[in-house]
């Protein structure tokens, strides 16, 4: 009877460690289906990322790349420095001289509006159409957009009323350019259509004039530091 008690134990115990056993293998197996579903979807999902970023590198390459030459690509900066390269520092002059006339008008509470900057597009295209021209054609031809048309508009405007009475055209001024330059004018034109042309010629010539060391002024009173040298 103690003999076979004793085989009882023993059978017991053995079977308890083989199911043991065959649990932590089937834990072990299921745990490395488990990774290697996740080691699986691990690739797939940079498969996909590497996918997206080859579609969207595609889609918008006209972002990165301005042409290729027999599959050889040129960059966007490398004509950006080319273009900094040649223009540079016209440009960043020009783009200082924009901040300057903004914070002026800032400070001095002068604003232009849509309507203004809508009534003088207007008036300008109107004179270019009667010399037979379009003015996005001109526009065009200068390498500009009606965007970048308006912002120096608006930039001029702005320039003009700081200018103030510097800019101010006195009748006596229209009779005289009048005057002294009857010869030159078309003689289809109506008396006051002459005068309104004399003025705005006389008004631009005087902002031509001041608005120079007028910018100087501004130039000098403000804090410029320039990072790029060109």
């Amino acid at each position: 009877m103690a003999a076979r008690a004793k085989t009882k134990k023993t059978t017991r115990k053995t079977t308890r460690r083989e199911v043991f056993v065959t649990r932590t293998n089937d834990v072990v197996a299921v745990n490395e289906s488990i990774i290697r579903r996740v080691s699986g979807a691990k690739y797939i999902v940079l498969f996909i990322i590497i996918l997206a970023v080859a579609l969207v590198a595609f889609r918008y390459r006209r972002l990165l790349i301005a042409a290729t030459v027999n599959g050889e690509a040129i960059t966007r900066i490398s004509v950006i420095k080319e273009l900094e390269r040649q223009g540079g520092s016209q440009a960043l002059e020009a783009l200082v001289a924009e901040a300057l006339v903004y914070q002026e008008a800032g400070k001095q509470n002068v604003r232009v509006e849509d309507s203004e900057i809508d009534g003088e597009v207007k008036r300008i295209e109107e004179t270019v159409l009667a010399q037979g021209q379009k003015l996005d054609d001109l526009l065009s031809f200068q390498g500009l957009t009606r965007e970048d048309f308006t912002r120096r508009l608006r930039v001029q405007l702005l320039s003009e009323k700081l200018l103030g009475d510097k800019l101010k055209v006195t009748q006596e001024e229209i009779d005289q350019y009048i005057k002294d330059n009857k010869d030159t004018f078309d003689p289809a034109l109506s008396e006051d259509r002459l005068k309104q042309q004399v003025e705005e010629f006389l008004r631009q010539g005087k902002f031509n004039t001041d608005f120079t060391p007028w910018l100087d002024t501004l130039k000098a009173s403000a804090k410029i530091e320039y990072l790029v040298k060109y």
